[in-house]
């Protein structure tokens, strides 16, 4: 595969609060295969969301990972399957 080409399935991902304010978008379509390769192609993408935000080899740093609206990320080896939504929020986030 050849650098910047993208592979696994496309997931939709959802900024909000600062890390949206950061990413300077509200959302992104990304192909990837793990919570871990999406989030060093969003550090790629979004320069805004390294170094405060994620680190540049994609760990988060300052931002809660959600997948589907129900399941807060924690093993960035996490397979994504096709039209996963990934949320990214700041931890306090919430009600």
């Amino acid at each position: 595969m050849r650098a910047g080409q993208q592979r696994g399935p496309a997931v939709r991902v959802e900024y909000y609060g600062s890390v949206r304010l950061r990413a300077g978008v509200a959302t992104d379509e990304v192909r990837a295969a793990s919570v871990a390769e999406l989030l060093r192609e969003l550090v790629r993408r979004r320069r805004g969301l390294s170094p405060d935000v994620l680190a540049e080899d994609g760990t988060p740093r300052a931002v809660l990972v959600v997948l589907n609206e129900r399941h807060v990320v924690d093993d960035l080896s996490h397979p994504l399957m096709p039209g996963d939504r990934v949320l990214l929020a700041n931890p306090d986030v919430g009600g």
